[in-house]
């Protein structure tokens, strides 16, 4: 048997479905920090969280340092 055969033979049935309300992504372990990746495995996704997140990181430090050393500098390291 395969999926396809068997959510055929389910549908033969004729059952009826409950309606999923609510939260799709239902672990958290504080408000708004939901385990995205606890269920699916996305590695497209997941590279460009990292890669934001890094950059994010990179653009939140320079913007530290230029306030300790003035704009004038930190436009001459681009």
């Amino acid at each position: 048997s395969t999926p396809t055969c068997f959510l055929h033979a389910l549908s033969q049935e004729k059952r009826t479905w409950p309606v999923r309300e609510g939260d799709f992504l239902s672990y958290a372990h504080r408000a708004h920090a939901f385990w995205t990746g606890f269920y699916t495995s996305r590695p497209g996704i997941k590279f460009y969280e990292r890669y934001v997140g890094a950059f994010y990181q990179s653009l939140r430090q320079l913007s530290i340092y230029s306030n300790s050393i003035g704009f004038d500098v930190l436009s001459k390291l681009g």
